[in-house]
């Protein structure tokens, strides 16, 4: 999962689906989703806290940090 983190063009780090994606319309790819960007969190950071790992909270952050800004800042 750390490996796997992308910078998009805003900056922010992210784990982009490269695959085209039939939803209400087609996501073409490279394209992200907020429920993958928190279940990755999620992994990141309970695999921190079963190995200390300081690596797995570092990147649990540099993903979170596409919360923090508005939908035109990170496209």
């Amino acid at each position: 999962m750390v490996g796997n983190l992308e910078r998009n063009r805003a900056n922010l780090w992210l784990w982009m689906h490269n695959f085209d994606w039939e939803y209400r319309e087609t996501l073409i790819k490279p394209w992200y989703s907020g429920l993958a960007q928190g279940q990755g969190i999620s992994l990141l950071v309970r695999a921190h806290r079963e190995t200390g790992d300081s690596h797995y909270l570092e990147a649990a952050h540099k993903a979170f940090a596409s919360f923090k800004v508005g939908r035109l800042m990170v496209e």
